[in-house]
């Protein structure tokens, strides 16, 4: 997989990947963050897919 990056002087943006699941997993348990994707919902660890961090 060819890796993808844009930077600007404040952000840096990258491919999603396996290192950033603990991440996810985070944002995803957070009930409001949640509140904007899923009604509030937050979602566990094992229902996050670790396949879904490679899909391009």
């Amino acid at each position: 997989m060819v890796p993808w990056q844009l930077r600007t002087p404040r952000l840096v943006l990258t491919r999603i990947s396996h290192a950033h699941l603990a991440d996810l997993v985070a944002l995803d348990a957070d009930p409001q963050v949640m509140a904007f994707i899923s009604g509030g919902e937050p979602n566990s660890r094992g229902q996050r897919d670790p396949s879904a961090a490679t899909r391009g």
